[in-house]
């Protein structure tokens, strides 16, 4: 008994401290995955567009915006990523608002 609820917590622990777009990429299969990853590092072009195991649908719109789709609850979330190349040019204070 003891054994299974430890083995729970550390599993829980585990799952917990994992960031969120790791979980997500696992849940993607094959080339779904280097699209998602293009998608939410501010790479993907119009029209890209990825679904993972669980339903959510991340599509890069012709403006640039990623809207994210989860049919589960309904719910629509829109994010405007950067690439690394604008992300480092702003960290070394070049081009940066």
């Amino acid at each position: 008994m003891k054994r299974t609820w430890i083995t729970l917590a550390l599993g829980t622990l585990v799952v917990m401290s994992t960031p969120a777009s790791a979980q997500t990429q696992r849940a993607v299969t094959g080339n779904s995955t280097a699209t998602l990853n293009r998608i939410l590092a501010g790479e993907g072009r119009p029209g890209d567009s990825a679904t993972t195991g669980s339903g959510i649908t991340y599509r890069v719109l012709p403006n640039g915006t990623v809207e994210m789709r989860n049919p589960r609850y309904g719910t629509v979330k829109y994010s405007n990523p950067e690439p690394a190349w604008q992300r480092n040019l702003k960290n070394q204070g070049v081009g940066g608002h």
